[in-house]
């Protein structure tokens, strides 16, 4: 993958109240990208005729024009549609049918001791996605800006935690497309367990560094502990606002849902 193949970003979104947050950082990344935005809503009328169609249609119109400062009414390649049926499925859908290079959702909401951060349509997303999945947390991110009539993206640090047992391709590839939205070069962090030697690890991560396509390079973290944790500590100790992750074959984003509930970042999950 590269910047060149993100050529349309699939934003789906709900009724809730944290909607605007997520089409304003979905805006950001299409920027950044200068990529076509697609908004999509799953809504019953889309399903019921054509007058109900019209009026869920009319509906998601009002909600782009009032819900983000700026950055959406000045960008020509935003586009609106509503969609029938169950909203994993129907988001699933668009994405291949308009070869989407990236899905940006949201959360279901609530924080650190209230849990359920992931509901079922961001895991079945999740689960399903062929493409990476931006998860927009419900703490309000604050990857793009409203500057002078546009949005500007503001990504921070992009941290790219790495396991080091599997291929990290993907991975790097979508950090040299989303990297250059940040005027840092991109943080590798490794974590291995407890008195492990670090000399291997790093000269490992070190490779990979130097492999992220554009040339940049990459700054080096090596920590030792629980990976969750560890991906927090770092999130919010630095001006973090993107950690790409790997999906792991058996977790449909546990490691994901800890960071999202714990920090601003947002989340972008590489299948």
């Amino acid at each position: 993958m590269s910047e060149e193949s993100i050529r349309t970003v699939v934003c789906a979104i709900d009724d809730s109240a944290r909607a605007p947050a997520v089409v304003y950082a979905a805006v950001g990344l299409a920027e950044h990208l200068n990529a076509r935005l697609l908004v999509v809503r799953a809504d019953p009328r889309a399903g019921q005729g054509e007058e109900p169609r019209a009026a869920a249609s009319a509906a998601l119109q009002e909600f782009m024009l009032s819900a983000v400062p700026g950055g959406v009414g000045y960008r020509a390649a935003t586009e609106t549609r509503v969609v029938p049926g169950p909203p994993a499925e129907a988001v699933l859908n668009v994405a291949a049918q308009e070869q989407a290079g990236l899905i940006v959702m949201g959360t279901r909401g609530r924080g650190f001791l209230g849990r359920a951060i992931l509901g079922s349509t961001a895991r079945d997303v999740l689960k399903g996605a062929r493409v990476p999945v931006a998860i927009v947390p419900p703490s309000g991110p604050e990857i793009a800006a409203s500057v002078g009539g546009r949005t500007v993206p503001r990504f921070g640090i992009v941290l790219v935690p790495l396991d080091l047992r599997s291929d990290a391709t993907s991975q790097l590839a979508v950090t040299a497309a989303l990297g250059t939205g940040s005027t840092h070069r991109p943080l590798l962090l490794h974590v291995t367990d407890e008195g492990t030697d670090h000399a291997l690890p790093r000269e490992r991560l070190n490779r990979l560094g130097l492999s992220i396509p554009g040339g940049r390079g990459a700054k080096l973290l090596i920590l030792e502990g629980d990976v969750a944790e560890c991906i927090v500590k770092v999130t919010k100790k630095d001006d973090v606002g993107l950690v790409i992750l790997g999906r792991a074959h058996d977790d449909a984003g546990e490691v994901a849902c800890a960071v999202l509930e714990r920090s601003r970042a947002v989340v972008v999950v590489v299948p």
